[in-house]
């Protein structure tokens, strides 16, 4: 088929290194399903070894990649972050060109910093190639190294400001963005987290019942989830029904007493249990999931979480488990409350234990009933089959980049 390979770049670390990483796999499969080849090459140094097939490339479930290593720097002024960024953008663009002999239908840039995006623009332009910026964040300058006045938040501003408005086509991770840029007339279309329900392992087992309310909360601790709020929030949790379990995976000991002291301590003398497994190997996490009553997920009512979408919150669904969680971003849409999940009225901790006291007086029947749903509800609307009709509808609605003479 002519012009029926899709490039696929940016700040992604193919295929498990990051939520990045997760994102770009689940758009490839659809788009994969729609005819076209998809060419991963993200930010990592290497491969992973298992899945060499040759000197620099790699095929992982079917998709080859070539790691252009330009998330790694080993420079830590910023003079030679942004040298070396330039220089990895000139490898990247070199490694576009030569895939020009497969006939390119487009090339997808999931966030990319500025200098790689104006490289990509200026290329995509001169060959007149479709560009298309796959956005999933609108980061908080204290989420970023170098915080708000740092270079990466420069960067990051600059393009989602200004930058990004010059693409004609983008795909977007929330509502949040996806209005954001339609307003200014670009082409844009919303795609959440995609997942393949298919793969082994969502093929979890059944939940072990007990008489606990069984609480996980799955991820790397920052600036993003209020981790602290959970935990508080736990601890304030007060019922004579039922004792609760707060699994904490990603998350030391040592890291949850920096969050609050009390959390390993105070919990021994009642009928509180805080758990931290450290970190835990992704393929074990959904069968960690799987085996919970709920999981658990606030963010703070502000621009990046809202413009963002988690993961976490898809993989949650996926296995089986319903999700305790304020409504940031789109999460409102996709968990009914009663139904997929609970809806928390804010995100302090007392807002979170009074939706845990909710969760522990629900019978054991009607539990059971959102699981179903939640898992039902992965597959309606986060599994990628689910969204290969709209992103052939907005593959064949492309504007042809005209070339520059």
């Amino acid at each position: 088929m002519p012009e029926s390979t899709i490039i696929y770049t940016g700040s992604f670390r193919f295929p498990t290194g990051d939520a990045g990483a997760a994102r770009v796999l689940g758009i490839g499969k659809a788009l994969r399903t729609l005819g076209h080849e998809v060419v991963f090459g993200g930010g990592e140094t290497d491969g992973r070894p298992e899945d060499q097939i040759e000197s620099a490339t790699y095929r992982y479930q079917g998709f080859t990649y070539f790691p252009q290593g330009n998330l790694e720097h080993d420079s830590v002024g910023p003079f030679s972050r942004v040298r070396q960024m330039v220089t990895n953008g000139k490898k990247t663009l070199r490694w576009i060109d030569a895939c020009r002999t497969r006939g390119i239908k487009a090339i997808i840039a999931y966030g990319p910093p500025t200098t790689l995006q104006l490289q990509l623009m200026s290329f995509a332009r001169h060959h007149a190639i479709p560009l298309i910026l796959d956005l999933a964040e609108w980061p908080a300058g204290r989420n970023l190294p170098g915080g708000p006045t740092g270079l990466r938040k420069l960067d990051s501003e600059f393009r989602m400001r200004y930058l990004n408005g010059k693409s004609d086509n983008i795909i977007a991770i929330s509502s949040f963005l996806s209005e954001y840029y339609s307003r200014s007339g670009r082409h844009v279309i919303r795609i959440p987290p995609l997942i393949d329900l298919d793969e082994v392992k969502w093929k979890t087992p059944s939940k072990n019942k007990s008489e606990a309310l069984r609480l996980i909360y799955a991820g790397t601790p920052g600036n993003k989830d209020l981790l602290g709020s959970i935990i508080r929030g736990t601890l304030l949790f007060q019922s004579e029904i039922r004792a609760i379990e707060l699994h904490l995976v990603g998350v030391t000991e040592e890291q949850a007493r920096n969050v609050d002291s009390r959390c390993l301590t105070s919990s021994k003398a009642s009928n509180i249990t805080i758990i931290c497994h450290g970190r835990v190997a992704q393929e074990k996490v959904p069968a960690m999931l799987a085996q919970s009553s709920f999981s658990v997920l606030l963010r703070p009512d502000k621009k990046f979480a809202h413009a963002g979408f988690a993961t976490k919150l898809v993989e949650s669904l996926s296995a089986g488990t319903p999700v305790i969680a304020n409504a940031t971003s789109d999460i409102a849409e996709y968990i009914r409350d009663g139904r997929e999940g609970l809806i928390v009225n804010g995100y302090s901790p007392e807002a979170l234990a009074a939706t845990l006291n909710v969760a522990a007086a629900l019978p054991e029947t009607k539990r059971l009933e959102m699981s179903n749903a939640a898992r039902a509800r992965a597959r309606e609307v986060f599994d990628y089959r689910s969204r290969c009709s709209e992103l052939q509808q907005f593959l064949a609605l492309l504007p042809r980049t005209r070339r520059r003479h």
